[in-house]
């Protein structure tokens, strides 16, 4: 028999590492701002970890493969996880009142199926995994990284604008119906 959800998940907090290798290159990222000197290279990356950090929250998704590990303060059945393609799991843990955590098993503590963790628990769960559409970023779909590449032109053709003049909703607007259908709902 299915347990019937108790209660909204709450208190989520998320961690994630940062990806080995970035979605887009500073060389690729340089060829589309023409650019071919070597002065703007740190500026660029940032440019480029910026817009993969601003992408991956709209979206809900991670690009590249990373360690994410989520823990909510209470939680009801189903459990929507924060950043998908969810490629695997590590550990799923019930976070006990006092802190304790324990083991749950595939199958008989918990299921996964399509991003979403079944558990019959209203404690705290912590869930280690890794998400991301693999290891390069030849993984990565072509408009994510096309979003990517052309938020860091207009970030750089604006790098002299004062701060009240940016508005990086407004950079990222051009980018977005890119990136539409891959946001995740959850």
């Amino acid at each position: 028999m299915r347990p019937q959800t108790r209660r909204a998940n709450t208190g989520l907090n998320v961690t994630m590492t940062l990806p080995a290798t970035p979605v887009i290159t500073t060389a690729e990222a340089k060829t589309a701002l023409r650019v071919d000197f070597n002065d703007d290279d740190d500026f660029i990356d940032a440019l480029i970890e910026s817009a993969t950090l601003y992408f991956q929250k709209k979206l809900n998704r991670a690009f590249i493969s990373q360690t994410v590990i989520a823990e909510w303060d209470q939680v009801g059945y189903e459990v929507p996880l924060p950043y998908a393609p969810v490629s695997a799991v590590s550990e799923v843990a019930v976070v006990d009142y006092d802190g304790t955590t324990t083991a749950l098993t595939s199958g008989t503590g918990y299921t996964l199926r399509n991003g979403v963790v079944r558990v019959n628990t209203n404690l705290g769960l912590k869930v280690t995994y890794t998400a991301g559409y693999g290891a390069t970023s030849a993984t990565v779909p072509q408009p994510i990284r096309t979003a990517i590449e052309r938020m860091v032109i207009n970030l750089y053709d604006r790098r002299d604008d004062t701060v009240e003049n940016t508005n990086i909703e407004e950079i990222a607007m051009n980018s977005l119906a890119l990136v539409q259908p891959y946001v995740n709902y959850k």
